[in-house]
């Protein structure tokens, strides 16, 4: 798998879908990542083992960290699950206030990054393998993923610590 899009690329006009009180609300992906310096953690699905208990969990303070050091604007999570699995998810993991968890409506804006998978034999459809991309007014600053969806090797939260200290 080769990722399509590039560094310092413009971002693809997607639709990202969040779960709300008042309902699911639809975003633009000049809202989701307005400007400043942000965080994307992509992962393949919200309540999967590797998301659940390697990928996810070791990013949550990390994040709150980031943001309360002025080092980047927000930390996201993306996956193309539902937006209801995606917020019972995000409670379950106890996210609270350290990332906002989006949903990328039919994995298009993964399919438009060149990193959608097609997970139809185990019954998710098509989703984006994990990655972790770093954003800054709306262009791609860094991008990593991985080949092998249940790996963190390239994603985890160590990597970016080793890369991330480079952009800000």
């Amino acid at each position: 798998m080769k990722a399509v899009i590039e560094k310092g690329t413009r971002l693809p006009d997607a639709e990202f879908l969040q779960f709300a009180a008042q309902g699911i609300r639809s975003f633009s992906t000049a809202d989701v990542f307005q400007e400043g310096m942000v965080l994307v953690v992509g992962v393949v699905n919200a309540f999967g083992p590797v998301c659940s208990q390697k990928h996810l969990p070791e990013f949550i303070p990390y994040a709150k960290e980031l943001v309360d050091n002025w080092l980047v604007k927000k930390v996201l999570c993306i996956s193309a699950s539902d937006p209801f699995s995606l917020n019972a998810w995000a409670e379950k993991m106890q996210v609270k206030n350290s990332m906002t968890l989006y949903t990328d409506k039919n994995a298009n804006f993964a399919t438009k990054l060149g990193l959608d998978i097609d997970l139809s034999q185990l019954g998710l459809g098509k989703r984006s393998t994990r990655y972790v991309m770093l954003v800054q007014d709306q262009k791609v600053v860094d991008l990593r993923y991985e080949e092998v969806p249940n790996s963190v090797a390239v994603t985890s939260k160590e990597s970016v610590q080793n890369w991330l200290p480079n952009y800000v």
